[in-house]
Parts: C-alpha cells; structure tokens; sequence
C-alpha cells in the first residue's frame, strides 16, 4: 500500500489529478461515491484515514476479480484495474485468451492493454464480434503499464530497505 500511495499521490494529502481523483489513495469521485454507499464513509476526498480507508476497499474489490490468478499476477492485474478499470483488464484478458495465452499472466495483458485502440480492428475482428472490445477503445495503456510497473518497482526497493 505503501508503494502504491506513492505513486498515487507521493504522500500528499490533497493531491488531485488532472482528472479529478483526489487524496493519498486519488480516488476518482464516482468511485468515492460508490464506495460512500456502500460504507460509513463519507469523507473520502477530505480525511486522510477515509481516503486510505476507502482506497484499500477498492482495491480489494479489485482483487476479487482475478482470483484464477497467483498471487504476484493476481496483485498486479488488481492494480492495473485500480488504474483503468477492471473493464480494460478484462478486455485485454480476451485478447490473451483468443491468442491463447495465459489471461490470468500479468505479462500476457500488459502486452494487449495497447492492443484495445482502434487501429488494431483486425485483431478486435477475431475477438469480437461487434469488431470492437467489449468495454470500448483505451488510450490510456502506457500510464496503466507504468502504474503497475512503477508500484512493484518501488515496493522491491521499500522491501530491500526494511
């Protein structure tokens, strides 16, 4: 987790990204929302402990999507849909499956999150039938990749410290 705040935000309480996410955790507003519903938070964007509260909540249900995976690849693939959204994994999963790849690898979706633009119809072709992914085109791959990668960088190096 504590990688991840340091991606996230480099420990700034009040961070907030060009996209509206915001706090340590930059918890986008729909998602403070969902999770405001679905526990006694409701101070998400202003309480740091909330928003910790609230980012290591959405990042358990990220979890729960990829339980066929081990645990280093069910962790990352977690963290990318913290990212993007589970929808562009899962998408990306698809695109593995179809080329017989393992889906529940890390290494296989990395390889296809850039994959999900529209120039690659042709492979959407063989994946889909509406000739499209599922979820609709992603633009946002690099930053996906580099979040992943970045997180358990900087995680090997705090475990090397402790």
């Amino acid at each position: 987790m504590i990688a991840q705040i340091l991606k996230e935000s480099y420990f700034r309480e009040d961070a907030r990204s060009h996209v509206g996410a915001m706090g340590l955790m930059q918890i986008m507003p729909r998602t403070a929302r969902e999770i405001t519903s679905e526990l006694d938070i409701a101070f998400i964007k202003d309480d740091p402990h909330e928003n910790i509260n609230a980012g290591i909540y959405h990042m358990h249900k990220q979890l729960k999507y990829f339980k066929e995976a081990d645990e280093e690849n069910q962790l990352k693939l977690a963290l990318a849909a913290y990212n993007c959204g589970p929808a562009r994994v899962f998408d990306a999963q698809d695109i593995a499956r179809s080329m017989k790849m393992d889906p529940n690898s890390w290494e296989a979706v990395k390889q296809f999150l850039p994959k999900l633009r529209p120039q690659y119809a042709n492979l959407h072709l063989e994946v889909w039938a509406q000739g499209k992914p599922d979820f609709g085109y992603f633009y946002g791959s690099d930053e996906t990749v580099g979040y992943v990668d970045d997180i358990f960088q900087n995680y090997t190096l705090l475990k090397q410290m402790y």
